[in-house]
């Protein structure tokens, strides 16, 4: 879709296949199931921005709410990060390539999001509610009984903490934003 070679494709595919945070996932099978619809996402917001309209907006809505469903909110939002940057750009280049704003592509991809989120609804506010009433519910522990005590509140315990262990201490796909942005200036480069 981004004008990648056959073997560049097929490289792409096998890399992000047998990396570290999808082979890690092997004992979390929510995270593994969200993050095989990745390549997904960001088809259809490519897709969505490129040929806009009601198919597309369709596609994106059913990858995104199989996302939703599939139960890992952090791959969940990594993927969602690196969707909006994709699809940022690919506005910004769609509106300089034809010097208008792409409102079609716009409307393609905010219908496709919401409709995922409205398909994902059945499912999931019945589990918002019974989280509510669960030991997960917000307060129910406190900081210190967590183990980490202010990382809540303080942004930094985060970071030195990611700078300290690296992107396999519970950061998968940290890096899917930038190469998300990398494909989307570089497509066509093979």
């Amino acid at each position: 879709s981004l004008g990648a070679t056959t073997l560049g494709s097929v490289t792409a595919g096998l890399l992000y296949s047998a990396s570290l945070p999808l082979w890690g996932s092997v004992w979390t099978p929510p995270m593994l199931y969200t993050a095989a619809w990745v390549p997904g996402l960001l088809l259809a917001v490519d897709n969505a921005v490129e040929r806009p309209g009601a198919r597309r907006a369709t596609a994106l809505a059913v990858v995104l709410a199989a996302m939703i469903l599939a139960g890992w909110p952090h791959a969940l939002v990594m993927a969602a990060l690196a969707a909006a940057i994709t699809g940022t750009a690919s506005l910004l280049l769609a509106a300089w390539r034809t010097r208008r704003i792409p409102v079609a592509a716009l409307l393609t991809l905010v219908l496709g999001a919401g409709a995922g989120a409205m398909l994902a609804a059945p499912q999931l506010l019945p589990s918002i509610e019974l989280l509510q009433q669960s030991t997960r519910a917000p307060g129910a522990i406190d900081a210190s009984s967590a183990g980490r005590e202010g990382a809540d509140r303080e942004p930094g315990i985060f970071l030195d903490d990611l700078v300290q262990n690296g992107l396999s201490n519970g950061v998968p796909g940290l890096a899917s934003p930038v190469l998300a942005l990398l494909a989307v200036v570089l497509a066509g480069s093979g």
